[in-house]
């Protein structure tokens, strides 16, 4: 038997022995991914750990494959129906802290939760991450499953490469995308204005129908590109061919 902590939406996994907390998830996307150096002992004793990750993987597949509680609620019923090892009910006891907040002595009381293996306690998480509605994403760099408490996240702090976190390159990646489409509607707007121009000095009503119809076009395109719909490739190759049928 083992146990883990809980307070709000973290969990600790190794209960009194350690103050280190994680987002309620997090365990069994780690178990998931293969990340099990943080387990001690006597846990190791498992030898199948294909099998338990498995198992997390089918979790977070099957509960977070959406953002909607009812999807997430039935993809957790749909795996403890498929696990003999979940229960209707766990072993719980409290513990408590004194704390000092906001200069304050104030008691914090913990949820210890008692399990025998490790597919009982990633049906908890589970359930309570279900329950909770908690955020757990697929991090957008190295494609592992992550529980953050920010909503809006989209990046792991997993290390990835060069001690640096999937967080840090993630940022890289998002400030040069960034540069790079600035970059392109800088073209866009540049390559509009000299259109527009030349509708201002056009001849006759014939060529300055036909530049409205091109500036109403590029408008579109522009909206598309900004909604994701179109690539940058193709949205400098539209720019570019408006300016060339501007100077027919």
């Amino acid at each position: 038997m083992f146990d883990v902590e809980i307070i709000g939406n973290k969990i600790n996994p190794y209960c009194k022995d350690s103050d280190v907390w994680y987002p309620l998830g997090q365990l069994t996307c780690m178990i998931a991914a293969g990340e099990t150096d943080w387990i001690k002992k006597p846990f190791t004793v498992i030898t199948n750990w294909k099998l338990v990750e498995e198992k997390a993987r089918d979790y977070l597949e099957s509960c977070f494959h959406s953002n909607d509680v009812t999807d997430k609620t039935k993809g957790y019923l749909f795996c403890r129906s498929k696990y003999t090892y979940a229960k209707e009910s766990y072993t719980v006891t409290k513990h408590f802290d004194e704390i000092i907040d906001e200069g304050k002595v104030k008691l914090q009381v913990k949820d210890c939760y008692h399990f025998d293996n490790w597919v009982e306690l990633m049906d908890f998480e589970m359930m309570y991450a279900t329950a909770n509605n908690i955020s757990i994403f697929v991090c957008k760099n190295c494609g592992k499953y992550f529980a953050t408490l920010n909503s809006g996240a989209v990046y792991c702090d997993r290390i990835y490469r060069d001690n640096k976190t999937c967080k840090y390159f993630g940022a890289k990646k998002s400030a040069a995308e960034q540069v790079k489409n600035n970059e392109i509607i800088s073209f866009y707007e540049k390559s509009y204005q000299a259109i527009y121009y030349k509708k201002r000095i056009a001849k006759n009503k014939s060529e300055t129908k036909k530049i409205d119809k091109i500036l109403k076009t590029m408008q579109k395109n522009r909206l598309e590109y900004r909604k994701g719909n179109l690539s940058d490739e193709k949205f400098l190759s539209m720019i570019e061919s408006y300016l060339t049928d501007s100077n027919n």
